[in-house]
């Protein structure tokens, strides 16, 4: 069979006349440097073979392409710029071997001096979902890494990096950050290089709420014209990019409209809510069409927290046209009715899902929703044909690189992604390491297994929402404000089973963790041996990925239970052991602590230093006040000091969330 052949010296010819494929083509020249070395500037004997880009009819329509090899050379062509884009990746991948995650990987190909590619066409297939998009949530570490602007966001050269690893994910669309305004230079940027710009659905129409002036409520029942006002300029801003509109009305942190306005109370009728949102949504359309001239704009609006309730309840009025975009509620698990929600609507459909969510019970910073998760509710969606858009909130993208390859080999080609996995799912962890990490041996598989094997529901009434690491900081901090503030209630976490007293809470963590400390060890030992199944690059990306989550998980479990049962033991009376139990928990947290500091090199040396949510060093804070207030009181015999009128000293100094103003009995005494 013929064949082409390409070497470092092939040159690439654009031929396409937009900017956004030029910056293709750039990645692509680097894909082949990486790949196939260094242009040498000479070139003797016959011309190197070239690679030409194009747009052009390629069949299919919409975000289309057409890879022609002959002898002579390569042609991409597209139906349109995103179409062009996403061949050019699609052969980087598949024949110069690029990882479309490298830039939080690192991974690159073995170097070869030349490659052959078989003669032949290829064309791209309709992808299942129309749009794919990513969503770059700055509720995470993200947000503070590498920031160029102190009081948002992060640096252009990491954006530029987001977007470019979001179009070799054969995304459509990104929503570029939270709180951010339309004309952000994130944004221009996406659309530069050949993204649609979807919204948050807490910032309709592209504005940002959280900018609102504090002088004036955000109510539409008082503030109509300087809501209007308010968008009509989100919208003009936004002239030039292709926009997918969210239509919606919450209120000023993403939390129900009626919180900010004082003509509405929150206990209305249902219906009168669902009047002011309808009406809104009218407004917001017909917004865009005053200020676009386009009579038919993409539109979408999410049933995200009370809109599911208020479309569940048949009072939405969404304009005809709009797609109703269906969310899971943070645990990547659609609603039980969804099969009811679609088929009463003539709307198209589409899905909202996440890889990370930070409600206080489930992960941030580790991988931890098993894929059958996954190919379960992406199922759901397929079979009832809501294949309009999907949106991945992707997290911090480092630590969620299983999960999103995932989903995204769903988004692009459920039936063949379904085929190499199984309709369970299970066949996701061979998969990945066979793509990601070049292996078939089974033990590599079993580490990110165990990652989503082993974590326990946070609610079994709910058993796919399961905990993470950003539990048990949340343990730590909220425990202790009720142990200092003598409350025998249980810490108040969302999407965390509910309890009637703090020691019933800290025994159904104590079985729990118990239970899960054993597997962590086997599974960190095991993943440890798996590694000399790996080398270079790959290995390094192994050892960053599941080795390191695997550790945390363990040190975190364990810190947890002995806070656990060092507080147990204190609401007993028994000050020593409590001693010794804080000193545990404060020596794992360290060691959490290191495993974090052993994945901070080259590209991400700093990437704790604004962990604002997860906070694993905050919780060393709270851990070492603990554990130096039970050192104090086996000396000072501070139990009967804080039994008077007044505090003690020592109860006030270790309250590590002590009021400003003076507060007596901070203490909370053991029972006698």
């Amino acid at each position: 069979m013929k064949s082409c052949t390409l070497t470092a010296e092939t040159t690439i010819q654009d031929q396409s006349r937009s900017a956004a494929v030029a910056a293709a083509a750039r990645a692509l020249r680097q894909d082949v440097r990486r790949k196939l070395g260094l242009e040498r500037g000479t070139v003797r004997g016959p011309a190197p073979a070239g690679i030409a880009l194009r747009l052009g009819p390629a069949g299919g329509g919409f975000d289309a392409h057409v890879i022609e090899v002959k002898p002579e050379g390569i042609t991409i062509t597209g139906s349109d710029e995103l179409g062009l884009i996403h061949g050019i990746y699609a052969f980087s991948a598949r024949w110069l071997e690029a990882d479309p995650c490298r830039y939080f990987t690192g991974i690159v190909p073995a170097r070869a001096d030349q490659i052959e590619i078989p003669c032949g066409t290829s064309a791209s297939q309709p992808r299942t979902f129309r749009h794919r998009g990513f969503f770059f949530n700055d509720e995470d570490l993200l947000v503070g890494f590498q920031m160029e602007k102190p009081e948002h966001g992060f640096s252009m050269e990491v954006w530029r990096e987001l977007l470019e690893l979001a179009l070799r994910m054969d995304c459509t669309c990104v929503i570029p950050g939270t709180n951010i305004l339309p004309d952000e230079p994130q944004i221009t940027l996406a659309s530069n290089l050949g993204l649609y710009i979807a919204q948050h659905h807490a910032e309709p129409l592209g504005s940002a709420p959280f900018y609102w002036p504090r002088g004036i409520p955000f109510s539409w029942s008082t503030n109509r014209n300087e809501i209007l006002a308010y968008w009509r300029k989100a919208i003009a801003r936004q002239t030039g990019k292709k926009v997918l509109w969210t239509l919606n009305f919450r209120g000023l942190i993403d939390r129900p409209f009626w919180v900010d306005d004082p003509n509405m109370k929150p206990d209305a009728p249902l219906e009168i809510k669902a009047q002011i949102i309808n009406e809104v949504l009218a407004a917001q359309l017909q917004l865009i069409r005053e200020v676009r001239g386009e009579e038919t704009p993409e539109t979408y609006g999410y049933l995200w927290g009370e809109l599911y309730t208020l479309y569940n309840a048949g009072l939405l009025r969404f304009p005809e046209g709009t797609t109703i975009i269906h969310t899971d509620d943070g645990d990547a698990c659609m609603r039980q009715n969804l099969e009811d929600l679609v088929g009463r609507s003539t709307h198209a459909t589409g899905v909202y899902q996440h890889v990370s969510m930070f409600n206080g019970a489930q992960s941030m910073r580790v991988t931890s929703y098993a894929p059958r998760v996954y190919a379960r509710e992406l199922k759901r969606a397929v079979d009832l044909g809501m294949n309009r858009i999907l949106i991945l909130n992707v997290g911090n993208v480092r630590e969620k690189i299983f999960n999103l390859r995932q989903v995204m080999g769903y988004a692009s080609d459920y039936a063949a992604m379904a085929a190499v996995c199984g309709a369970d799912g299970d066949g996701t962890f061979g998969w990945y390491t066979r793509q990601v990490l070049g292996t078939e041996h089974h033990e590599v598989a079993d580490a990110y297994r165990a990652l989503t094997d082993i974590p326990f529901a946070a609610d079994e009434s709910r058993p796919d929402n399961t905990v993470g690491d950003n539990l048990y900081p949340m343990i730590v901090r909220f425990t202790l404000q009720r142990v200092y503030n003598r409350e025998d209630k249980p810490p108040a976490i969302w999407g965390l089973k509910r309890f009637a007293t703090l020691r019933e809470a800290l025994s159904w963590f104590v079985e729990r963790l118990d239970a899960a400390e054993p597997k962590w060890a086997i599974a960190a030992e095991r993943a440890h041996d798996a590694a000399r199944h790996l080398h270079g690059n790959r290995r390094t990306f192994f050892e960053h990925e599941a080795m390191a989550q695997l550790d945390k998980s363990l040190h975190q479990t364990r810190m947890a239970r002995a806070f656990c049962r060092s507080v147990m033991h204190y609401l007993d009376g028994r000050g020593y052991e409590a001693y010794l139990e804080a000193y545990q928990a404060l020596r794992h947290v360290e060691a959490a602590l290191a495993v974090e500091a052993r994945i901070e090199t080259g590209e991400f040396v700093g990437w704790h230093r604004n962990d604002l949510n997860c906070r694993t060093w905050k919780c060393k804070d709270f851990l070492s006040t603990w554990h130096a207030m039970l050192n104090d009181q086996r000396w000072m015999n501070l139990e009967g000091m804080a039994e008077g009128p007044q505090p003690c000293y020592a109860a006030y100094k270790y309250n590590p969330n002590f009021p400003t103003a003076y507060r007596p009995d901070l203490f909370l005494q053991p029972e006698r």
